[in-house]
């Protein structure tokens, strides 16, 4: 009967350090955010139309037509 609080002020402590004791270093369900934000920054003006391609949100026409008016620029 005396071990229910035990095993509950436990969880609550394993619980509390995943949320704030670990500094710097974030939650362990949240992204590393090192390199996906690193390529974001780094992305140039053909990556956007080349990936809409890529998913068939645009036709290669269209595509082509983008690649053209971007290298003018």
């Amino acid at each position: 009967m005396f071990l229910f609080p035990i095993i509950g002020f436990a969880m609550m402590m394993t619980f509390m350090y995943l949320m704030f004791g670990r500094r710097g270093h974030g939650s362990p369900w949240q992204e590393s955010g090192g390199r996906q934000s690193e390529s974001r920054d780094s992305e140039t003006a053909l990556d956007i139309p080349a990936r809409r391609y890529a998913r068939g949100e645009i036709t290669q026409k269209e595509f082509e037509q983008m690649k053209e008016s971007l290298s003018n620029v």
